[in-house]
């Protein structure tokens, strides 16, 4: 399976698991370096007399925690994405604290 290399694409849809709530980073000690990153995690400027429409790119400089969490949704969303309706038919919801077996191919 090929990565999706679409970087801005990959931080709107962070973005978006961030607002939804599906996704937390706890303010722990632990993860001072992510939110270090964070903070620093800037766009590259536009040049002004620029011809058409520059696209906008982040800095790529000390981003490797943005650039995994960017990756793991990415992955996340197209491995949770259906190719079509009927592909869906092996989910079941179950009650809290039991589980259905077949998701393993058990």
């Amino acid at each position: 399976m090929l990565g999706d290399n679409d970087v801005a694409g990959g931080i709107d849809r962070v973005a978006r698991w961030a607002q939804d709530g599906k996704i937390k980073v706890f303010n722990l000690p632990e993860f001072d370096p992510l939110w270090d990153e964070i903070g620093k995690y800037h766009w590259k400027d536009l040049p002004i007399k620029s011809k058409g429409n520059a696209p906008e790119e982040p800095v790529k400089s000390n981003d490797h925690l943005c650039d995994a969490i960017r990756y793991l949704i990415n992955d996340l969303e197209v491995s949770f994405q259906p190719e079509d309706d009927d592909d869906i038919d092996w989910y079941e919801e179950v009650p809290i604290g039991q589980y259905d077996k077949r998701w393993m191919g058990v």
